[in-house]
């Protein structure tokens, strides 16, 4: 007893090899209403089993390559993204940030990154920096400053 009519396929689900039910798509593949096959998400795009279209991870998140680009996963920190990004990028000197951040930012004057550049911490006592600066330096002789000074005295 078959089928008198075909019918089509629901967006995110494709025919079965034999062609007698519809079967999701994978994790990281999407496709449209009435779609033969499912298509691989472009760079920087996610999608979870049975979708119809792929999705742009929010700045400082990336689609997870360990699970086949059907989330995302958070930038770890010293490094960033913009909204729809394939991969994280590493602070440039002087600048810091956290997990998932979409931005690199530079510590305030008086504090530099740490060596993850995860986060910024205060110059000794007898050093400064000034905002974005990657390292602390010594007071010339016969001048101070505290700890986490933008200045020397």
């Amino acid at each position: 007893a078959g089928s008198s009519e075909c019918h089509l396929c629901d967006g995110g689900y494709v025919p079965d090899t034999a062609q007698t039910s519809c079967v999701a798509c994978p994790a990281g593949r999407f496709a449209v209403p009435d779609s033969p096959r499912c298509t691989s998400c472009p760079a920087g795009l996610y999608a979870s089993a049975g979708s119809s279209e792929c999705h742009l991870c929010d700045g400082g998140y990336i689609p997870d390559p360990d699970a086949n680009r059907s989330s995302c996963v958070a930038c770890p920190a010293g490094s960033f993204s913009m909204s729809g990004s394939p991969n994280c990028t590493l602070c440039s000197a002087g600048r810091y940030a956290g997990d998932g951040s979409s931005e690199c930012r530079f510590c305030d004057g008086g504090y530099i990154p740490d060596d993850e550049q995860a986060f910024c911490f205060a110059c000794p006592a007898g050093s400064f920096a000034e905002s974005g600066s990657a390292n602390c330096t010594l007071c010339s002789s016969g001048r101070y400053a505290g700890a986490g000074s933008s200045e020397c005295h």
